[in-house]
């Protein structure tokens, strides 16, 4: 009943963040090709001031990301899998503040005082000397802003995988081995906030799946990616150019079809900034349930929170679709 344990492949993250070159985890790899269809909605709260010296940051973001994603990966050999990626990306105001709101009141979450701004409204905004007395300008050397909805096509993530046992000739069997792989971040995006216009190269390993129990298995990924200059619009955050990013998750398999599973991803901070937002590393938490349809189709749900506060958005869900041919 056992079976590798798959991460849950978000890239969940407020508008800022998800700009970092931090790519979606792997997966296992396949013996002919899969393609990944995912839906992926999340609702940005967050912000604040620094008064430290010598910049006085201030950061509003509000408003929501949502993002459909195209992954095909296919085996190239019996030893090297490739995959593509890339999504469709779009900022906008949300429809639901108002109940997330309610949903932080009933179990008494942190809410960051969201009843005393508007619902629904995109905002997103970042100054490295306080609150500048021009805010016409969306992009300067000391601001950036977002404040109308944008929908467009983001970047393309191209990567090679291999289990690390699969080039001895005399260990025939790879399953117990875990994978590494190497990529690269193809800045195609537009310039409407769906990438940072950087080309980065990114390496990661993917351990192999660690058992608990007969049902239960657990696993983790870190990884590294290092990038070219950002587009000067975001010159403001100071963004970094070399950031560590991972995951661990377990899975719960009650038969071949039904798996639960929960998952936390980390990355190190994409900005040099005090701010914890942008400045800290962030942690995030997946709950999710996996369906196996058939041989050749399969569902994942999944919902997020950030697990350090203000790291993450509030609230993110996913729904994922899979195929694979007999």
């Amino acid at each position: 009943m056992r079976a590798d344990v798959s991460f849950l492949q978000h890239r969940v993250n407020d508008p800022l963040n998800f700009l970092g070159a931090i790519p979606a985890l792997s997966s296992p790899g396949v013996n002919t090709w899969v393609f990944d269809v995912a839906v992926t909605h999340a609702n940005v709260f967050a912000g604040g001031t620094d008064d430290e010296a010598p910049f006085d940051e201030l950061l509003v973001m509000d408003g929501a990301i949502s993002t459909v994603d195209f992954r095909a990966q296919w085996a190239l050999s019996s030893c090297l899998d490739a995959a593509v990626s890339t999504q469709l990306v779009s900022h906008w105001g949300g429809r639901f503040d108002r109940y997330i709101s309610q949903w932080h009141d009933v179990f008494s979450l942190p809410d960051a005082n969201r009843d005393a701004f508007a619902y629904n409204d995109l905002t997103v905004f970042f100054s490295n000397t306080g609150l500048a007395e021009d805010t016409t300008a969306a992009y300067t050397a000391t601001q950036t802003e977002l404040t109308s909805p944008s929908q467009s096509l983001g970047d393309v993530w191209l990567s090679v995988q291999t289990p690390w046992r699969c080039w001895d000739a005399s260990n025939t069997n790879t399953s117990k081995s875990g994978h590494s792989r190497l990529g690269v971040k193809v800045p195609i995006g537009s310039s409407s906030w769906s990438s940072a216009g950087q080309t980065a190269v990114f390496a990661d390993w993917h351990s192999a799946s660690i058992p608990l129990s007969e049902r239960a298995s657990w696993v983790w990924s870190a990884g590294t990616s290092i990038s070219d200059s950002w587009d000067a619009r975001y010159q403001a955050l100071a963004p970094r150019r070399v950031l560590a990013y991972g995951a661990v998750a377990a899975e719960y398999r009650w038969n071949v079809r039904w798996a639960a599973m929960v998952q936390l991803d980390f990355r190190s901070p994409v900005f040099h900034s005090s701010l914890t937002e942008l400045g800290h590393w962030g942690v995030q938490m997946h709950l999710g349930i996996a369906a196996n349809i058939n041989r050749r189709h399969a569902i994942t749900a999944s919902f997020s929170e950030d697990a350090v506060i203000d790291t993450a958005p509030d609230i993110g869900v996913r729904l994922a679709y899979r195929y694979t041919p007999n």
